[in-house]
């Protein structure tokens, strides 16, 4: 497996030929980190890990393209139709080849004036955990963004 990390927020994963890219944010080449992606996954709704519209244009351009995300989140991708699937804590899914485990909920306070916003975390089967903000693992691990950790379960 094959793991980039671009710039504040964003990872390409490479495996088997796959791609999976996740928190494609503003702070990234967002649109180049998901050339030849089959499958987007994007943690919170804030631009340093979404860049909507890099991803728009990248559903756009690639009809097999597929984009995960909470509702948040999803919810700005209609257009788009079966290809955008909503996660929700205790999912187990398959992205791009690679088993995924759904954990977290509540994004980390970062001021008192800014309202909390959902935060999904990733745990990949491919023995590499991506989770933003501190959000709890299915283990109740605590740890930063971009931790290597074995998938739960």
């Amino acid at each position: 497996m094959r793991y980039t990390k671009l710039g504040h927020s964003c990872v390409r994963l490479e495996k088997d030929g796959a791609v999976l890219v996740i928190d494609p944010g503003v702070w990234a080449a967002a649109a180049a980190a998901m050339t030849g992606a089959a499958a987007v996954m994007v943690t919170h709704e804030q631009a340093d890990h979404l860049d909507a519209d890099a991803v728009r244009a990248a559903l756009w351009a690639s009809p097999e393209l597929t984009l995960w995300a909470n509702p948040q989140v999803t919810a700005q991708f209609t257009e788009f139709g079966d290809r955008v699937h909503e996660t929700r804590r205790g999912d187990v899914l398959s992205a791009a080849g690679f088993g995924v485990h759904v954990c977290g909920h509540d994004h980390a306070l970062i001021h008192q004036d800014i309202p909390s916003v959902v935060n999904t975390g990733f745990w990949s089967r491919a023995n590499c955990s991506i989770r933003a903000a501190r959000s709890p693992s299915p283990a109740s691990r605590s740890g930063l963004c971009w931790c290597r950790s074995p998938a739960p379960g």
